[in-house]
């Protein structure tokens, strides 16, 4: 009940490895805390213990502590946070720009944008900004696609941008391949959320930045996973901010061979169909949307006979 979150084991994990966490308080002297598993999408879920209540003497003396504690904690985890933002300039700053020839974007077949740079032992910096353009962390993509964050760094409600066409929407995408697949494919403009847990805050940011603009969530079809978080995390964000929602379509053989994303998509069929489906949705290139409109504006009537 210190607060702090602490990695645990959760159910499919191997020895060793840690895919949950969680963190306890005692609020009006009741156990409550939130637990977070990141193989079902890296979302927290509060939980509240019954039973027992402590008298009011008791009770009083443990809220001073806990919120004492809270506050307290808020300002180291805020401390650590801005060296780690200060950790990820010096990275980013310092790296060379990332060579379209590394290992992880040849496999997923994109090319290096959102600024992405690459380190002295080849691993890509993605920069994640906040909504006014800080710079608070990077995400570190191994050859291998391993993905990792700096340690104590910031992560909610930053993104990587793609900058794209400013007329048109938004893309809201959880992976790099992802948005860059998307933006390859229409031109649009794309904000790399990193996973499905941050696509409502993300998705919250850009609105209150951007209040006039469309934003499109571009859904991963975790069809595999309890609940599928991709889609349903995916479709809270755009509720949130009344935003479109676009999924994958799969045919049930793709979906067999593990296909989740719109980067496998694209890898599955090629780019050029995955163009067509999105100008389908509305979300083609600028040429594509110009021509879309052209060829739906109603024509004029012949003017009647006057017999």
């Amino acid at each position: 009940m210190d607060g702090r979150w602490h990695r645990v084991a959760v159910e499919g994990d191997t020895a060793g490895k840690q895919s949950g966490s969680y963190k306890g308080f005692l609020d009006d002297g009741v156990p409550n805390g939130l637990i977070m598993n990141y193989r079902a999408g890296g979302v927290a879920e509060k939980w509240i213990a019954t039973g027992h209540h402590l008298d009011p003497a008791d009770l009083d003396r443990l809220k001073t502590e806990s919120q004492a504690r809270q506050a307290q904690q808020a300002e180291d985890r805020q401390a650590q946070q801005r060296d780690a933002a200060k950790r990820a300039f010096g990275l980013h700053a310092n790296a060379a720009p990332a060579p379209a020839d590394h290992p992880y974007l040849v496999r997923k077949g994109v090319p290096p944008l959102a600024d992405l740079r690459v380190t002295g032992d080849n691993k890509l910096l993605l920069p994640l900004r906040d909504g006014a353009g800080a710079l608070w962390n990077v995400q570190t993509i191994d050859a291998d696609g391993t993905k990792r964050f700096l340690h104590q760094g910031r992560k909610s409600g930053l993104c990587a941008t793609i900058d794209g066409d400013p007329k048109g929407p938004l893309l809201v995408a959880e992976g790099y391949a992802t948005g860059a697949t998307l933006h390859g494919a229409t031109g649009l403009g794309v904000a790399v959320a990193l996973d499905a847990g941050n696509l409502e805050a993300v998705a919250t940011t850009l609105r209150q930045t951007m209040p006039g603009r469309g934003l499109v969530i571009a859904a991963d079809d975790d069809h595999a996973r309890p609940d599928n978080p991709g889609l349903t995390k995916a479709v809270a964000a755009a509720r949130a901010v009344d935003a479109r929602v676009i999924v994958p379509p799969f045919t049930a053989a793709e979906r067999a061979r593990g296909l989740t994303d719109w980067n496998d998509l694209a890898g599955a069929r090629g780019p050029a169909a995955t163009r067509a489906i999105l100008a389908t949705l509305g979300l083609g290139t600028r040429q594509d949307r110009a021509r879309t409109m052209a060829n739906t504006k109603v024509k004029p009537k012949a003017p009647a006979l006057g017999l």
